[in-house]
């Protein structure tokens, strides 16, 4: 009882633990994706290509300036969308995941409107997708910058501390399971002395007495 008593606990400990993480960092992603919607809102709002001093030429240019001056996340992927080129620009540079034909199909519906899309893509995992359109008051080009975040390594770090807790959670268990069974055991023995003793007692046999261990205590 007290291993199952000892192992709910645990167990509810790790599952609000989980609970609460989870929702922490689904937080931050959120923040993080915000984030940089608003430096691109910002920018888009200026319309001043600070390079040059003079309005950004077309939407290439600010996505490419925009590129240039933000760096993402470890679990990040900034593409560029131009339309008529498509995927333009990508930060990192070396990510295959923008030149995959499935995750082209996956953002092409949303980049006109702007939208969130999650999606399982192999080999990559699940991949939460976010786009905001970008137009020039001219509106001879339009394009989206494209926000991916890749869930199953930033919840890497979670699942780490979950496979550490549920280590440390078990051999704690164990610990605690033995010690209550030796106490257990201990303070059990009398009882036990009882029951065994009382079983050999007979009608015919009434000279069995239980053992009593006397306490003394020395005169003041």
């Amino acid at each position: 009882m007290v291993a199952l008593l000892v192992a709910a606990t645990l167990l509810l400990a790790g599952v609000l633990v989980y609970a609460i993480e989870s929702r922490r960092l689904g937080e931050q992603t959120a923040a993080a994706v915000e984030q940089e919607l608003g430096e691109l809102s910002a920018l888009q709002a200026d319309g001043v290509d600070p390079t040059t001093t003079e309005p950004f030429a077309d939407v290439a240019t600010l996505l490419r300036l925009f590129m240039e001056r933000n760096v993402p996340d470890d679990d990040e992927l900034l593409v560029g969308w131009v339309s008529g080129e498509e995927v333009e620009y990508v930060s990192p540079r070396d990510d295959p995941l923008a030149e995959d034909p499935g995750f082209v199909d996956l953002i092409r519906p949303i980049v006109d409107e702007g939208g969130t899309v999650r999606a399982e893509l192999a080999p990559y995992g699940d991949l939460l997708v976010v786009a905001q359109p970008v137009a020039m008051r001219s509106g001879s080009q339009s394009g989206a910058l494209v926000v991916v975040t890749r869930l199953d390594l930033a919840r890497a770090g979670l699942v780490e501390t979950m496979r550490t807790y549920a280590i440390v959670s078990a051999l704690a268990l164990l610990v605690v399971t033995g010690a209550a069974y030796l106490l257990t055991g201990r303070l059990l023995a009398p009882l036990r002395t009882l029951r065994e003793t009382a079983q050999d007692i007979s009608e015919t046999d009434l000279s069995r007495r239980l053992p009593v261990q006397a306490t003394t205590t020395s005169p003041p």
